[in-house]
C-alpha cells in the first residue's frame, strides 16, 4: 500500500499492534496566510489484551523506505503557488507507517540560501508526524533549489533536492495590468523557511487600479511593535529595488516627493508620506510611511500602471 493510500482511512500496523489515525488537514486560503497540507498521525498502542496473537521477538529490520522530494511545478512566477510533495522512490513498493518510524526521526525540507528549516516528518517513540504535500512561494526571480534531508541517529541518511525556475515576467508583481481583477482583500504569499511574509491588496482607486505590498512578521503582535514595523521600511525598499532598480527619487535626494506623487498617482496621499518613487516602463510604484490603527508608523509599497 501506498503512503497516499495510507493516509485515507484507519490503518492497522499488523508489526506493533497499534491503531492508526489520520486528520486531513485541509490546504486553506486565508486572508494572510495559506496553510500547507499536513497529515496528522496518532499512534496508539494497544493494550495487552491480544489473547490468541503471539510476537515473534526475532522478526527483521524492515527495508529502508527512501523518500523522494518532487515538484508540480518546474517553473513560475514570483508570487505563484508551487506545490511539492513526497513519494516513495521505488515506485513498484510499498511505504508503511511502519516503515517510516524505523526509517527516520525527522526529514527536514531547506531552501538553498536559507538557514531555516521545515520539519515534514517527526517520529517519536508512539507518534509520528508527516506533512506530505505543501506549497510555497517565492518572491524575487532565481533558480530556487529545496533540498530533502532525512536523519536517523544524529546521521543524515537521505538527501534529495529540486529545483524549480522563478521568474519575474508580470508588469508588476504578479500581475500584468490589462488582466487585473480587484479582490478588495489582502492575499498572503507565505515562504516557508523565512520568518516574514508579503501579502498583496488589488483594489480600484479613483477607477485606477492599484496594488498594494505588505510585509508581515510571523511573531503575534508583531504589527503592534514599533521594533518589527520600522523595519519594513527597509525591507520593502530593498525588495523593489531588486525587483526592478534602484528608485527614480528618494526623500534623500530629492527632499519632499509629495509633488512628485502628485504629478504621477492618481491615489491621494491622505496624510501618508511617499519616502521613493520608482518609475517603470509599465508600473509607478512608491515607499509610503503611514500611520496604523495601532498609532504605530507603518510602510506599504503602492503601485500603479503608466498611463500612456
Amino acid at each position: 500500500m501506498s503512503i497516499a493510500g495510507e493516509l485515507n482511512r484507519k490503518i492497522v500496523c499488523n508489526h506493533d499492534e497499534c491503531s492508526i489515525f489520520v486528520t486531513n488537514l485541509i490546504h486553506i486560503k486565508m486572508k494572510k496566510y495559506i496553510l500547507p497540507l499536513s497529515f496528522l498521525i496518532s499512534l496508539s498502542a494497544c493494550s495487552d489484551r491480544t489473547e490468541g496473537v503471539s510476537e515473534n521477538k526475532e522478526e527483521s529490520k524492515p527495508p529502508f523506505a527512501k523518500l523522494s522530494l518532487k515538484t508540480k511545478q518546474s517553473e513560475a512566477n514570483i508570487f505563484d503557488v508551487v506545490n511539492f510533495y513526497l513519494e516513495p522512490t521505488a515506485k513498484d513498493k510499498d511505504v508503511s507507517i511502519y516503515d517510516l518510524r524505523m526509517s527516520y526521526d525527522s526529514i527536514v525540507v531547506k531552501t538553498k540560501g536559507e538557514d531555516k528549516g521545515v520539519v515534514v516528518l517527526n517520529a517519536k517513540e508512539n507518534s509520528l508526524k508527516l506533512t506530505q504535500t505543501w506549497s510555497n512561494y517565492y518572491y524575487l526571480p532565481e533558480t530556487s533549489t529545496t533540498y530533502l534531508y532525512g536523519y536517523k541517529g544524529n546521521k543524515v541518511v537521505l538527501k534529495d533536492s529540486v529545483k524549480v525556475d522563478i521568474k519575474n515576467s508580470k508588469n508588476f508583481l504578479n500581475t500584468n495590468w490589462k488582466d487585473f481583477n480587484p479582490e478588495a482583500i489582502n492575499t498572503g504569499y507565505p515562504n516557508i523557511t523565512k520568518p516574514r511574509s508579503f501579502s498583496i491588496r488589488k483594489q480600484k482607486t479613483d477607477n485606477t487600479p492599484s496594488i498594494i505590498l505588505y510585509n508581515h512578521w510571523d511573531i503575534p503582535n508583531s504589527s503592534d511593535n514599533p521594533f518589527y514595523t520600522k523595519q519594513n521600511k527597509d525591507i520593502l525598499k530593498n525588495y523593489i529595488t531588486k525587483l526592478y532598480s534602484k528608485p527614480t527619487y528618494t526623500i534623500e535626494s530629492n527632499g519632499s516627493l509629495e509633488q512628485i506623487y502628485s504629478n504621477n498617482f492618481s491615489a491621494k496621499l491622505n496624510g501618508e508620506k511617499p519616502l521613493a518613487i520608482w518609475i517603470t516602463p509599465t508600473s509607478k510604484i512608491s515607499l509610503i510611511e503611514y500611520t496604523a490603527f495601532s498609532s504605530n508608523v507603518n510602510y506599504k509599497i503602492y503601485a500603479e500602471p503608466v498611463t500612456k
